[in-house]
């Protein structure tokens, strides 16, 4: 049986990280639909109608980009607030519940204390520890 420490963190993964990454992945197939051409958009016929779809696919992935790391720097003040016991899975506060492991009442994932600073460190990096090294 795997002892606790081998097993791989969850990347957490909320649905607004989710929603994200799907736009970009959007944004990046309709400038190669767009630019590439095919039955539903004839390639671009001069250098003016290329540069305003290479500008507004920008525009979108910029917008994009932007609301993604407004969100992580949203998630990582949140993470810090309470003190680390957020669910990876659907971002619901954890603090209050007892027990090791956890179970989230939001989403029914039950999560141990170590699987969530594992999964944390990944989005926010390094727990600053004050004081003693133990588990809440």
């Amino acid at each position: 049986m795997k002892g606790e420490g081998s097993r791989i963190p969850v990347l957490p993964t909320t649905p607004a990280v989710r929603l994200g990454l799907a736009f970009l992945v959007g944004v990046g197939a309709c400038l190669g639909a767009v630019l590439g051409g095919n039955t539903l958009f004839p390639p671009p016929q001069n250098p003016f109608e290329a540069a305003v779809c290479v500008g507004m696919t920008a525009l979108a992935g910029g917008a994009a980009l932007g609301w993604i790391v407004w969100y992580l720097i949203r998630l990582r003040r949140t993470i810090n607030k309470c003190d680390w016991l957020v669910c990876p899975k659907c971002d619901h506060d954890l603090r209050g519940l007892a027990g090791n492991p956890v179970t989230c009442p939001e989403c029914g994932r039950v999560w141990t204390y170590r699987q969530i600073e594992l999964s944390w460190e990944l989005v926010v990096g390094r727990r600053k520890r004050s004081g003693s090294d133990e588990e809440p």
